[in-house]
């Protein structure tokens, strides 16, 4: 983006700025999208799901990643949440 000399380009600066941000946000929210759909494909149907080697992979790097280098996180009691364990 560099010096704008008319009105007319600092148009078509400021919309390609609002469709970048708006296929960021798309691929974002998709991503998001694709993750629950796969946890919950995992979870309802485990016949048609990955196979469990990909599903843990899948969780383990993607869904639920390690906080902290390999601490990866444990389920609390009730489902109130997750912490990292210390494995």
């Amino acid at each position: 983006m560099g010096k704008c000399t008319s009105q007319n380009e600092i148009i078509e600066d400021v919309l390609m700025v609002c469709v970048f941000s708006v296929i960021i946000l798309v691929v974002v929210v998709g991503f998001c999208f694709c993750i629950g759909a796969v946890r919950l494909l995992n979870f309802y149907l485990p016949q048609i799901s990955l196979p469990q080697r990909l599903a843990w992979l899948f969780s383990k790097y993607l869904s639920k990643p390690a906080l902290l280098g390999s601490r990866h996180l444990k389920r609390l009691p009730g489902d109130l949440g997750y912490v990292p364990s210390r494995r």
